[in-house]
């Protein structure tokens, strides 16, 4: 009995992981993403001699599984309205958006792990200049976004 619910919990997972194939490089790619976002933010509070509390690890796992679950409810949604292609790409803007911000706070992190005027830094300072201000200006809508939000 006990092997046929493990067959059956297998196939199961097997039939999702397939029906999910055409955005498992976007998914690994913000893995990838959320895991240095992960390490960065602990290192630069160890360094800072901040102590890295359970509700930021859980805060950041939280958000994790709300950007994969609102990238896997839109692909299912575009798969089930007959317009997969359209619906992986909404997905690749819905991560693209996702690298931006959570590639500023990994550079943002980094820099400040990096003793000020050392090449590190300066490249560092460099790229999140580069992502706060020029990257900004090639996302649609995503620098009308931001100049509403530094208004506030």
């Amino acid at each position: 009995m006990i092997d046929n619910v493990k067959i059956i919990m297998v196939n199961i997972a097997s039939v999702i992981l397939a029906f999910f194939q055409p955005i498992e490089d976007f998914c690994l790619a913000v893995f990838i993403l959320l895991v240095a976002n992960y390490i960065c933010g602990l290192l630069a509070d160890i360094i800072k001699g901040e102590e890295w509390s359970k509700r930021k690890t859980l805060q950041f796992f939280t958000h994790a599984v709300m950007l994969y679950g609102l990238a896997l409810l839109i692909f299912a949604c575009g798969h089930f309205m007959h317009a997969r292609v359209e619906a992986t790409q909404v997905v690749g803007y819905l991560f693209y958006v996702a690298f931006f911000f959570y590639g500023t706070n990994v550079v943002r992190n980094l820099r400040s792990l990096s003793v000020v005027d050392s090449p590190m830094y300066k490249l560092t300072d460099f790229l999140y200049y580069l992502l706060t201000f020029k990257i900004v200006e090639k996302i649609p809508f995503l620098s009308g976004y931001v100049a509403r939000k530094r208004g506030e």
